[in-house]
């Protein structure tokens, strides 16, 4: 009698384990203002540290700075709702004091699937004013947000086809 209580206890337990690591309903939210700020909250990050909210192709693409990395989600309208979703890791450069700016690219992947090319940089030489990103001619200039000067876009074009320009003022 012992080893069938014993037995039920175990899969109880394990039944609650199971349901308790599942994403249900919960994780979705009403509207994109509340999967942001739930989604930022269960980072241990604040609204204050986004940098920038930018749609592609029907996903919402969030980048934020926490403790001195730049995070990037998205935000997936599903049938219940907007999810918050994190896929990667924080990004951050190692600090070299030869180099007044650092660049790369990456695909981030959101919880849909849709490969998003950012490219993203870092500014450490204060006489920086604004980089510039240029590609077949077309220049755009990018914004330098947060404390830790990161600057980043949303780009089709293939990495090797960019052009970064820092501009001293």
């Amino acid at each position: 009698m012992r080893r069938i209580i014993s037995a039920l206890l175990i899969f109880f337990c394990l039944l609650l384990m199971n349901a308790c690591s599942q994403s249900t309903s919960a994780d979705a939210y009403e509207n994109l203002e509340d999967a942001v700020k739930f989604g930022l909250q269960s980072e241990g990050a604040h609204p204050s540290d986004v940098m920038a909210v930018e749609e592609f192709q029907d996903e919402t693409i969030i980048f934020y700075e926490f403790d001195g990395t730049l995070g990037v989600a998205s935000i997936s309208k599903t049938e219940n709702g907007y999810r918050w979703f994190r896929g990667g890791p924080y990004l951050a450069f190692e600090n070299n004091d030869s180099d007044s700016y650092s660049a790369a690219g990456f695909f981030y992947e959101t919880e849909q699937g849709l490969e998003v090319p950012i490219m993203y940089g870092q500014i450490r030489d204060n006489g920086i004013s604004k980089i510039l990103l240029a590609d077949k001619g077309i220049e755009k200039e990018l914004q330098i947000s947060g404390d830790s000067l990161f600057y980043f876009a949303i780009h089709e074009a293939p990495f090797s086809s960019l052009e970064i320009t820092p501009v001293r003022e």
